[in-house]
């Protein structure tokens, strides 16, 4: 990892939530690349020159980077996942890469149950944190430019440890 103060971080699944938690990251003064499915988002935050972010804070606009090309990912330290529940094995392998030479750590902000489990068979279970936020988001569209609207953001983050060991909740 390079500086842990000032780590290096992907959001997997770019769309409202993923584009609000990654831009308010990148605002905080992080190294952040969003990855979309859709080509079309990275290209309209490069255009606009950044992610405009509405709601709390008022309106501003987040230099960031954002990508639809997995394997344009060359490093990472902290791998967010926020895509649909049903595409997590699939993100997971998209960014496999990143994991292989280094010590990354994925973080599950997904609804549902199983995700940690499945980014855990791509990445080994040592590499994930479990988490879950209680956040809205919406994606709505301004200047032809996705922007993502905060309506409220909390998290809980817990580390994910063998099956059998209890594991640690810790609000933050």
């Amino acid at each position: 990892m390079g500086d842990p103060a000032r780590p290096n971080v992907v959001v997997v699944g770019a769309g409202s939530l993923g584009s609000l938690v990654g831009g308010l990251l990148a605002e905080g003064g992080l190294s952040v690349t969003l990855l979309t499915r859709r080509p079309a988002h990275p290209d309209a935050i490069a255009a606009q020159g950044g992610l405009i972010v509405l709601g709390h804070g008022g309106e501003r606009l987040l230099p960031i980077a954002a990508t639809a090309n997995p394997k344009s990912i060359a490093h990472a330290d902290v791998v967010i996942f926020l895509c649909k529940a049903l595409s997590t094995r699939d993100a997971a392998e998209s960014v496999k890469h990143v994991f292989q030479d280094n010590q990354a750590i994925a973080v599950s902000f997904q609804n549902g149950l199983g995700d940690e489990d499945e980014i855990a068979a791509v990445t080994g279970a040592d590499r994930v944190i479990g988490g879950l936020t209680a956040s809205g988001a919406r994606l709505g569209e301004r200047k032809n430019v996705p922007t993502p609207t905060l309506l409220t953001l909390s998290a809980i983050i817990k580390g994910l440890e063998k099956a059998n060991e209890k594991r640690a909740v810790s609000p933050s």
